[in-house]
């Protein structure tokens, strides 16, 4: 995801000539998140889709025309400087790369501290994180920053911000910013932790709750002066940007820059880890193969379009991957289920494992018959027992779960995470075969952590004590609000197009995808339930009658269901779209009630819908209201016989 190369001064023909622009790269995200897997490894060099995530944000920096990039790191820092020298990135002469050491930082202000010592910033600078992957061009946002300071000298910062979805009222950290429509000034820039009457009291103009930070910052050199100034500063957002919000006396201003067609996301948590891992799948898997030529993969061993396998990697017979990265060196056995997941380098996973929205990293083995169910994390070199089953959201790692000493996790979320931290106490070492059946330590999840799992949270969550207030946004799947609406609409058009348009479905998903972000949808479920929509519209718009209903729907399904089952990452989804189906047999398209059953047997057997999703929709729906049943009584002919079936599974 990068954008095309500019000029390096950006500067244009006969403009007064600007020096090369600077970036400060902040190798640390000074962030307990990525907690056990941070503590042996830093996280800018954790990989994203078989590659650290650092190179994403040098490619993006050099290909948007800096001209040079001051690489601060702080935990593991002599990994971080290994890798750059390793890699040439230290080495070049037209897009020049400095490492910067600073092992005591403890926050980004003592990192900005430490470059502001050096005295090398020239001019106004981009500040950015190495976990940030971003294909937007700076030229503008530059320009705009540049053009303002003539015009005021306070205006220190341009932040760059993304329409996102709304956030809803009440949610847990929530963010709010009030913006002035005129001058894209940033007034205020809270969350919902506070009082929020305490935030409309402080702004007379409205807030939003519906722009995102994407955490790219255009600074001006005054940036450091400041924290260099003021030891207070440590969180760039909760400390120096509402600090100058709320500081009359300096006068000092920071204004917005809102991106909508570009792509930025910052990797903060293992949630968004995997969402930005597939949009970065979609969008390769339009130009290459995702397999490499090496992979020793047997005849009966299916492999998806949207997963990505790395060199050397060697898969069984009989089993499956689908919609997941497999890094390099992996050794995966016989009838061996792996959906939703990023495996790393030389794992070994033995015969008959199943895996689910899971992170396997580095030197893993797991015995056969292990069962890692959705979220969890199996840090390095851990060892899975034989028929061990690893719950929901669990982490695992070889090392002890460390004591934090004297801080406050949860008002400053950007944390050393540095595994010879001062802060963290407790010996380390292997842990008994008793806690997975091999080698490993089973670590408490916490608060935080519970709320952005690498897997959506799922509606049994709460049963294992997790804490689902905060997962609305990214599980739910409701298209209700006007925003849903237009997204709903904007789907059906591009789809009527590719119909109209003959567009290959490769091209349609990834129009869909630039929708999903344009619109900030990060739950996959929307697309899903979109996308249906618009393709059960279609084939009713296209019957000439309800004889050929059925017919026209059965074509329409067959040609599009490899883009829907794309979106339907789970049970929960497949679900939804069943809800969905309902909902348009009473309404929009009530030319289908008689056909329900129907259509539901022929999504099974296109494998759109699988029979535990629809075996389930009919269980829940069994302690409904009768109003609620009329559906299931019509399927119910076909949810017998998928009983049986099951049922001759078993027993056979």
């Amino acid at each position: 995801m990068a954008a095309k190369k500019a000029s390096r001064g950006l500067g244009g023909a006969g403009e007064e000539r600007e020096p090369p622009l600077q970036a400060i790269l902040l190798a640390d995200s000074f962030a307990a998140l990525f907690r056990p897997v941070t503590l042996e490894r830093p996280k800018v060099l954790l990989p994203l889709v078989n590659a650290p995530m650092i190179e994403y944000t040098l490619s993006w920096l050099e290909f948007a025309g800096v001209g040079e990039v001051f690489v601060v790191c702080c935990a593991h820092s002599d990994q971080v400087i290994e890798y750059l020298e390793s890699s040439n990135w230290l080495n070049q002469t037209s897009f020049r790369v400095s490492a910067i050491k600073s092992c005591n930082a403890a926050g980004a202000g003592d990192a900005l501290r430490s470059i502001h010592e050096r005295n090398v910033i020239r001019g106004d600078f981009v500040l950015v994180t190495g976990d940030t992957v971003s294909n937007m061009p700076l030229t503008r946002v530059v320009k705009e920053h540049r053009e303002r300071r003539k015009r005021d000298s306070n205006a220190v910062m341009t932040m760059v911000i993304k329409q996102s979805k709304p956030s809803h009222l009440g949610t847990e950290g929530e963010l709010f910013m009030a913006i002035d429509p005129a001058t894209k000034e940033l007034l205020c820039y809270d969350y919902e932790d506070k009082d929020r009457a305490v935030l409309l009291d402080r702004c007379s103009i409205p807030l939003h709750n519906d722009k995102r930070d994407c955490y790219i910052d255009i600074c001006s050199p005054e940036v450091l002066s400041l924290f260099a100034h003021n030891f207070d500063y440590q969180h760039l957002r909760l400390h120096f940007v509402q600090g100058l919000l709320v500081d009359d006396l300096m006068g000092y201003k920071v204004f917005t820059h809102e991106i909508r067609s570009s792509y930025a996301a910052r990797v903060e948590n293992y949630m968004s880890y995997g969402t930005i891992s597939r949009d970065i799948v979609i969008q390769n898997s339009l130009t290459y193969r995702g397999v490499s030529i090496d992979v020793g993969r047997s005849r009966s061993a299916k492999i998806d379009p949207f997963t990505v396998v790395g060199s050397g990697t060697i898969i069984g017979e009989n089993s499956e991957v689908s919609n997941s990265v497999v890094g390099e060196g992996c050794v995966i056995g016989s009838n061996v289920s792996i959906d939703g997941c990023y495996i790393w380098n030389k794992v070994s996973i033995e015969d008959g494992c199943r895996l689910k929205d899971a992170i396997v990293c580095d030197g893993v083995i797991m015995k056969s018959g292990v069962v890692l169910e959705a979220g969890a994390v199996l840090s390095y070199n851990v060892v899975i027992g034989q028929n061990f089953v690893v719950p929901a959201y669990t982490k695992v790692s070889l090392l002890q779960q460390p004591v934090i000493v004297g801080q406050d996790s949860d008002s400053d979320e950007e944390l050393e995470c540095s595994g010879n931290n001062n802060s963290r106490s407790g010996n380390t070492g292997i842990a008994s075969v008793s806690e997975v059946g091999g080698a490993g330590f089973i670590w408490s999840v916490g608060e935080e952590e519970r709320r952005h799992p690498v897997a959506p949270i799922l509606k049994s969550a709460t049963n294992n004590g997790l804490d689902t207030s905060n997962a609305e946004s990214a599980g739910e799947s409701g298209l209700d609000s006007s925003d849903d609406e237009e997204f709903e609409e904007e789907v059906e058009a591009t789809f009527l197009r590719a119909m109209h348009e003959n567009v290959e479905e490769d091209c349609v998903m990834f129009e869909l995808t630039s929708l999903r972000l344009t619109h900030d949808m990060m739950d996959y479920t929307y697309c899903a339930n979109a996308l249906f929509y618009a393709m059960m519209k279609y084939a009713v718009d296209s019957s000439a009658g309800d004889d050929q209903l059925l017919e026209v729907t059965e074509g329409v399904i067959e040609k599009w269901k490899k883009v829907l089952k794309y979106y339907l990452r789970s049970s929960d989804a497949e679900i939804e779209v069943i809800l969905r189906f309902e909902e348009m047999c009473l309404e929009s398209t009530k030319e289908y009630a008689s056909l329900f059953p129907n259509i539901l047997h022929l999504l099974y057997d296109r494998d759109v819908l699988r029979e535990d999703s629809i075996l389930r929709w009919g269980s829940e729906k069994e302690h409904g209201d009768e109003s609620d049943k009329v559906f299931v009584k019509k399927a119910e002919g076909f949810l017998q016989w998928l009983k049986e079936r099951r049922k001759e599974k078993i027993e056979g």
